[in-house]
C-alpha cells in the first residue's frame, strides 16, 4: 500500500459520520496489541482552545527533552498534520505502512468510523516510536469519544479548556449536559485542570470528586506566548498548571516553560498570512465571540500597549470573508462578527456540511445594514477581498477550518 492508496482507504470512511461509543475502537486496538497502553498520555477536551493547549504542552515537553506525540483534528491542508512526533508530521511512508497494518483488522469491524481509524493510527504510531508522552485531543465531547479509551494508569493529566453550546445534537442542549459529556474524560486518581466556570465547573467538580481526581482551576497567566490573542492567556494557564504537575523530577524548570511558550507552532490561530490578511479558525459562537473581542480590543487600543504586545496592527475598516458549516449556529456567529465589518464576503466551505451562503445573505439582509457579496469559491472570495481592500483595511478570513485551510494553502505554498 502506498500513500495515495492509504489516504483513499482512510477517506473511504465518511469523515462526517459520528458514532459515539468505545466498543469498536476497543476491538480495533485489542487486535493491534493495545498500543494505547504503551505510552504516557495527557488527554485534553473542551469546546474551544483544546488544540492550542495541546500544542503548548507538546512544546513544553519537547523543550524538557521528551519525545512527544501529538494527536489533533481536524487538519488544515494535509491529513498527516493530525499525527506528529516532536512537531514533525507522520511521514507518507509510515502512514501508508501503518494503514496497511490496520486495514485487515478494521475491515472486520462493521461501521468503523473515520475518526476511530485515525485514532488507532495515531496510537499505533506513538507506541511503535516509543514516545515518552502523547498529548491527545478529543474529537467530539469526551465520555464516548474514541480517544477516551486511554487508560487511567497511563494518563498523567486531563484538561478541559472551557464549555459552551456546540454539537447539541450529540452532546445535549444545555451547558450542564455538554459539561457532563466532556467531564467523561476525567479518570480515576488522575489530576484534572480546567478553566471552566459556573455550572460547567460544578459538573466537572462533581465528576472529579467521583473519580478521586485532584481538580485544579487554572487562571489566565502572563507568560510571553508566540500565539497571538489575549484569550490565549487562559490556555497558557492550563498548560502551565499541567507542566507544574509533570515536574516531579525537577526537569521542567520555569525557564523551560517560559522558553517553550515563545516557540509554539500552531497555525491559523489569529495568524497573519500577509500584512493585512488575518486568518482564524473560529468555527462556533464561542470562538467567534472571542475573536470579535480580539478585533475590538485591537481597534480600541492600537496606539499603546495592545499593538505593541499582541501585534495586530492598526486597521481602518474590516472586510470579513466568512463561510460556515450548516450544523453551526450561524446567527450567533454573525451576531458577533457582522457589526464589526464594513463589508462581508460570503463563501462556501468545500464540504457537504457547508451552509449555503444565500442563507447567510438572508440573515445579513434581515438583521444588519451591511454591504455584502456572495462569492462561493473561497480562493476567489479572498482574492476579491484583497483587491478591494484599501490602504490600512484588514481582511479577516474565518468561519470554519475548511475555509481557513483553503486560504492557508493558497498563501503558504
Amino acid at each position: 500500500m502506498n500513500y495515495k492508496e492509504a489516504l483513499a482507504y482512510i477517506n473511504s470512511h465518511d469523515i462526517n459520520k459520528i458514532d459515539l461509543g468505545l466498543e469498536d475502537i476497543k476491538k480495533l486496538l485489542e487486535s493491534l496489541g493495545n498500543p494505547h497502553t504503551k505510552f504516557k498520555s495527557i488527554h485534553v477536551a473542551g469546546t474551544n482552545g483544546k488544540g492550542s493547549v495541546c500544542a503548548m504542552l507538546s512544546s513544553i515537553l519537547q523543550k524538557a527533552g521528551y519525545k512527544v506525540g501529538l494527536y489533533t483534528s481536524p487538519h488544515l491542508i494535509k491529513f498527516n498534520e493530525r499525527i506528529k512526533i516532536n512537531n514533525q508530521d507522520i511521514s507518507d511512508l509510515k502512514l501508508a505502512r501503518l494503514t496497511e497494518k490496520i486495514k485487515p483488522f478494521a475491515e472486520k469491524i462493521k461501521g468503523i468510523t473515520y475518526f476511530e481509524l485515525t485514532t488507532a493510527l495515531a496510537f499505533l504510531y506513538f507506541a511503535e516510536q516509543k514516545v515518552d508522552y502523547a498529548v491527545i485531543e478529543t474529537g467530539l465531547g469526551g465520555r464516548l469519544d474514541a480517544t477516551n479509551i486511554l487508560p487511567a494508569e497511563n494518563c498523567s493529566a486531563t484538561a478541559i479548556t472551557n464549555i459552551s453550546l456546540e454539537h447539541k445534537d450529540y452532546l445535549g442542549d444545555t451547558i450542564e449536559k455538554i459539561a457532563f459529556e466532556k467531564a467523561g474524560i476525567i479518570k480515576e486518581h488522575v489530576p484534572i485542570v480546567t478553566s471552566a466556570s459556573g455550572a460547567a465547573l460544578e459538573i466537572i467538580r462533581k465528576r472529579a470528586d467521583e473519580k478521586h481526581a485532584r481538580l485544579i482551576v487554572a487562571k489566565p497567566m502572563e507568560y510571553e506566548c508566540s500565539l497571538q490573542g489575549e484569550f490565549q492567556k487562559s490556555n497558557v494557564g492550563i498548560a502551565a498548571e499541567i507542566a507544574y504537575l509533570l515536574n516531579t523530577d525537577n526537569n521542567i524548570s520555569e525557564d523551560i516553560i517560559r522558553e517553550a511558550f515563545k516557540e509554539i507552532k500552531w497555525p491559523a490561530r489569529l495568524e497573519f498570512l500577509k500584512h493585512n490578511l488575518l486568518v482564524d479558525c473560529a468555527h462556533n459562537p464561542g470562538a467567534s465571540l472571542v475573536l470579535a473581542k480580539e478585533i475590538e480590543r485591537a481597534k480600541e487600543d492600537t496606539k499603546n500597549h495592545y499593538e505593541r504586545v499582541r501585534r495586530i496592527p492598526y486597521f481602518r475598516k474590516l472586510i470579513l470573508v466568512i463561510g460556515i458549516l450548516k450544523d453551526k449556529d450561524y446567527k450567533q456567529m454573525l451576531k458577533y462578527l457582522a457589526p464589526l465589518s464594513a463589508k462581508i464576503i460570503l463563501c462556501k466551505p468545500n464540504t457537504e456540511r457547508a451552509l449555503d451562503p444565500e442563507i447567510l445573505a438572508a440573515e445579513i439582509q434581515k438583521e444588519y445594514a451591511k454591504d455584502y457579496a456572495i462569492i462561493k469559491d473561497v480562493k476567489e472570495a479572498v482574492i476579491y477581498a484583497q483587491e478591494t481592500a484599501q490602504k490600512n483595511d484588514l481582511v479577516l478570513v474565518t468561519g470554519s477550518f475548511y475555509i481557513v485551510g483553503e486560504v492557508y494553502m493558497l498563501y503558504k505554498k
